[in-house]
């Protein structure tokens, strides 16, 4: 009797291990697994913000290129490549982003909204609007004047509106003060050396995963290198 009660006391030890030994494997196995889908997802999500972001850096781009009619007149005799109006060069990029994106016209204040439905712009809140806040076109001469300066155009739209109008704009350098030259740099920093477009967008996003919501702001120059 005392030997049937011992081997039982050693089954029911051994018996108790491989639970303990099963709850731990199913355990850490839980934990592994979840660990995986986390970085399934984190992956899934970086590739898609990555996604999204090339396509408005191309429909920017495009847009900017479209609606950007070149002076044809300028562009024979000098060879200068020259945006020929730089409010119809924003209406027309306004037109055709908005066309692309699939989002409503642009009102006068340089914002607009869109579909609850758009895969990746946030129009589920009243307030979240696509703002155009700055479209600068820097139209940059070929050659130097006598002087040796650079002289082009430079138009500023900020905040819904015109601000500058500058038709006697300095690109080149030994203008300015004797330590500094005055050249033209985008808001990003970049020395203008070349007919371009900067443009600023605030945007407001959202990411299936995990439901991240946020407003980014784009900015990019386009440069106009050839007809």
């Amino acid at each position: 009797m005392n030997l049937y009660r011992k081997h039982r006391s050693k089954l029911l030890g051994l018996l108790k291990k491989k639970n303990k030994g099963n709850t731990t494997f199913w355990l850490i196995g839980t934990v592994c697994l979840w660990m995986a889908m986390f970085i399934c997802y984190f992956v899934i999500m970086h590739q898609k913000i990555d996604l999204i972001k090339a396509s408005v850096e191309d429909e920017i781009t495009s847009s900017v290129l479209g609606g950007s009619l070149v002076d044809r007149k300028k562009y024979s005799l000098s060879g200068d490549i020259y945006i020929e109006n730089n409010r119809e060069s924003l209406k027309n990029f306004e037109e055709i982003f908005s066309y692309m994106e699939d989002l409503n016209g642009f009102e006068a204040d340089g914002s607009t909204a869109g579909k609850i439905t758009h895969p990746y712009f946030d129009f589920e809140k009243p307030d979240n609007q696509v703002i155009i806040k700055k479209y600068i076109v820097y139209n940059v001469p070929l050659e130097p004047n006598t002087e040796g300066h650079y002289i082009g155009e430079q138009y500023i739209y900020e905040d819904g509106a015109w601000k500058k109008e500058n038709k006697e704009c300095n690109y080149g350098s030994g203008f300015g003060t004797p330590t500094e030259n005055a050249v033209v740099r985008t808001p990003l920093g970049a020395e203008i050396k070349q007919t371009a477009v900067y443009v600023e967008i605030e945007m407001p996003l959202k990411i299936g995963f995990f439901n991240i919501r946020n407003t980014v702001t784009k900015k990019q120059t386009v440069y106009i290198e050839s007809i």
